[in-house]
């Protein structure tokens, strides 16, 4: 495709002038000869006296064979490079997501249940007390269990007749809902945009919240910094 650097300045005046009548005519022309002038410099277009010339785009794959892509060869190829780069960018996107949403909830339960620890005795020892990181273990009522712990107490072997589930700390605190906040307290515990988002991807996260729950857990610890 042959044009001349007056014609693409004329077309552009033209459909500037459209959008706006009182657009300044001589400044529209001289940014346009700057791009032609950038796009010469990047071998993008090629320029012959008055005459230019699209050339295409120098190709991104980095084989150094000199291929372009463009109006003018490799132009279908080059489209499809780029929705499978934007396919792939959404795939990332989705996956900080679920990462992103997984954080918040185990953010909101392991307050809850900062809280819960704190309202218990404040010894140690206390059997009332979660302490993390902990296994639970599911199984039949009537199942049949051998345990063994190791003298230094670091580790268990189990031994069981039945089938059984295991639930690590995080997976349990999410399915006893330690996550659950009402709409105040989720305002108080989270930025703006992540509250939008939590509340869309999670619904199951703003409710009547339990006493001592997340947000007041939050309201004493402020208090005492305070």
């Amino acid at each position: 495709m042959v044009t001349t650097y007056n014609e693409v300045a004329d077309e552009l005046v033209k459909e500037f002038k459209n959008d706006d009548p009182t657009g300044d005519e001589k400044n529209i022309r001289r940014r346009a000869y700057d791009a032609l002038n950038v796009l010469t410099a990047m071998d993008i277009i090629s320029k012959d006296k008055k005459d230019i010339q699209w050339k295409g785009f120098p190709s991104l794959s980095g084989d150094g064979k000199g291929q372009r892509s463009g109006f003018s060869s490799g132009g279908e190829n080059e489209k499809e490079r780029l929705k499978h780069e934007i396919r792939e960018k959404q795939k990332e996107v989705q996956q900080k997501e679920g990462q992103l949403e997984d954080l918040t909830v185990q953010f909101l339960s392991l307050l809850q249940l900062l809280k819960r620890n704190e309202r218990t005795s404040t010894e140690t020892s206390n059997p009332h007390r979660i302490y993390l990181p902990f296994v639970l273990v599911s199984t039949d009522s009537d199942n049949t269990i051998e345990c063994d712990i190791s003298d230094d107490k670091q580790r268990a072997k189990f031994n069981f007749r039945r089938p059984f589930e295991l639930h690590d700390d995080r997976e349990t605190l999410n399915m006893m809902s330690m996550f659950r906040s009402d709409p105040e307290s989720l305002k108080e515990l989270l930025p703006p945009h992540l509250v939008s988002f939590i509340k869309q991807r999670r619904p199951d996260v703003v409710g009547d919240e339990p006493q001592g729950g997340a947000g007041s857990a939050y309201r004493e610890m402020k208090q005492e910094r305070e």
